[in-house]
């Protein structure tokens, strides 16, 4: 039984793994596209509009909420790892 539940607990391990390493990439792409916004708003004059405004509130809280994410799938990951040791 136990030996059932460490296979399982491994198999999640990677799974959760691979969601952090997705999560962390859609991250990266989203800071990209704040990044682009903000260099055309500083340099290029670029008006905000209030739809415009509302996208960059999008980008923000969906790069927030993909962190949050990331960081209690770290924690799943820490408390499984302690349970089996």
């Amino acid at each position: 039984m136990y030996f059932y539940i460490f296979i399982l607990n491994r198999n999640m391990n990677s799974i959760i793994k691979q969601r952090i390493k997705e999560l962390q990439n859609e991250v990266v792409e989203l800071r990209k596209i704040i990044r682009v916004l903000n260099y055309d708003i500083l340099f290029r004059n670029l008006i905000i509009t209030e739809l415009r405004q509302l996208h960059i509130n999008y980008y923000c809280y969906n790069g927030i909420n993909k962190l949050n994410e990331i960081e209690r799938l770290e924690k799943i990951i820490e408390k499984g790892n302690s349970l089996f040791q």
